[in-house]
């Protein structure tokens, strides 16, 4: 499913005629529930006037309760959750894990049991977050569920920046980000997958690949 829904969100991010940015957050959020193990999808846009991220549209059951629930608050002295999106880092909060009060009220209020909050960039400042919630049942997200998760984000921020006019924020990927993008193709999976991941190009990647390669036959000849 998710090897469907990605393209599919990546041509409507490309098509700013057909698809505008409301329509295109509903598109992403909708990839978000039918591929990955979520109850809700949610996004969360920056309030400065409330020095908060507020919740703005929401899909799957309970949707409803999520927009009147709260919102994340960035102010100084709020919590972590909240300055911590607004540096572009994720949070993932679940019950059961060591949570401060402000925290466990969030989960309280949106009536979740685990959630996933993922900061939306455009134009090198952080404009919302993805959420993604679990209700009924702790399921914590996995290295693959992540991955296509970031990959849904890093879509919608470069199909909200074309609609912009704003080109998008660059993404710093360390050293080990890009041997173990290299290994993942290596090992069969598709390039231009792990590259939009990533927020880079196959071509990128290709080179990365060329001097990962060139680095271990050097160490092999001594």
């Amino acid at each position: 499913v998710r090897a469907r829904l990605a393209p599919e969100l990546a041509a409507a991010a490309a098509d700013p005629s057909a698809f505008d940015a409301g329509r295109l957050v509903l598109i992403a959020l909708e990839a978000v529930l039918r591929g990955g193990p979520f109850d809700r999808a949610a996004l969360h846009g920056a309030d400065p006037a409330a020095a908060a991220f507020r919740p703005r549209t929401a899909l799957g059951e309970g949707a409803a309760h999520l927009l009147a629930g709260p919102g994340v608050p960035f102010a100084a002295g709020a919590g972590p959750s909240g300055p911590a999106l607004l540096a572009g880092t994720e949070v993932h909060l679940a019950h059961g894990t060591r949570l401060t009060l402000g925290e466990s009220r969030l989960l309280r209020g949106w009536d979740a049991t685990s959630v996933v909050l993922v900061p939306v960039r455009v134009g090198g400042a952080v404009i919302g977050c993805i959420h993604a919630d679990r209700r009924t049942a702790f399921a914590a997200a996995d290295a693959p569920t992540m991955a296509y998760l970031r990959e849904v984000v890093r879509t919608l921020e470069q199909g909200i920046a074309l609609r912009r006019g704003a080109p998008p924020a660059p993404r710093a990927v360390d050293a080990a980000a890009k041997m173990a993008a290299v290994v993942r193709v290596l090992r069969g999976e598709d390039a231009a997958a792990v590259a939009r991941e990533l927020g880079t190009d196959a071509g990128t990647l290709a080179a990365w690949q060329a001097e990962f390669l060139a680095g271990a036959a050097s160490r092999l000849g001594g």
